[in-house]
């Protein structure tokens, strides 16, 4: 998943690829680890489409998939591809990208102040709380909040600083329940809303705020 990885892959494409037949290359998402892959190929003009491991999972069961591994997954993932009118993948532009990461550190930002919350509560609830311990939890949850307080203010110029993307955030704000930070994660996590099966598969974000 580097640079020279890309280049051999793209030499194995033109090796094989009649060019009198249409092509789309069909991945899934895995996490982050496919972005880099995709970003590579349609810059180097060839037509993408990303499934949702859901998706891919659903398929495999209609053709009885009974086991699966890296080559086994390839191959109906390429059935897939050829039975099946896919969505292509857009590549999402650099202010959407900076949302979703933004959005994604505030999530595990709060998960941590969660958890050290948990701890500082414990430790002050136990038969002889250490004072050092105590300092140093309290140290940390400051830092945590610092830290999170900085992440939204960096949300908020980033929607400030394109007007395209204030306007999507005026719209969805103005649905009962939803604020600032919903908008942005919807926003992020669709690119925009440029992907269309990621439109199909969003789900209600009402109460993150």
């Amino acid at each position: 998943n580097d640079s020279t990885g890309f280049g051999l892959f793209n030499k194995w494409i033109t090796k094989f690829w009649n060019k009198s037949v249409s092509l789309i290359l069909l991945m899934e998402a895995t996490g982050v680890y496919h972005e880099r892959l995709a970003y590579f190929l349609s810059d180097q003009g060839y037509r993408v489409s990303i499934l949702l491991p859901k998706r891919a999972k659903d398929f495999s069961k209609t053709i009885k998939v009974k086991s699966i591994n890296d080559k086994i997954a390839s191959q109906y993932l390429a059935i897939m591809g050829l039975e099946k009118k896919l969505d292509l993948w857009l590549k999402p532009q650099k202010q959407y990208l900076d949302l979703k990461q933004l959005t994604r550190e505030k999530e595990r930002l709060q998960q941590q102040i969660t958890q050290t919350k948990n701890q500082l509560h414990a430790e002050k609830s136990c038969m002889y709380p250490h004072a050092n311990t105590l300092k140093r939890l309290n140290q940390h949850l400051k830092l945590l909040e610092k830290q999170r307080t900085q992440i939204l203010a960096e949300i908020r110029q980033t929607v400030k600083e394109d007007s395209v993307l204030n306007e999507k955030v005026k719209k969805i704000v103005t649905i009962p329940g939803v604020g600032l930070l919903t908008a942005a994660v919807v926003i992020g996590e669709t690119d925009g809303f440029s992907n269309v099966q990621h439109k199909r598969q969003l789900v209600s974000y009402a109460g993150y705020d």
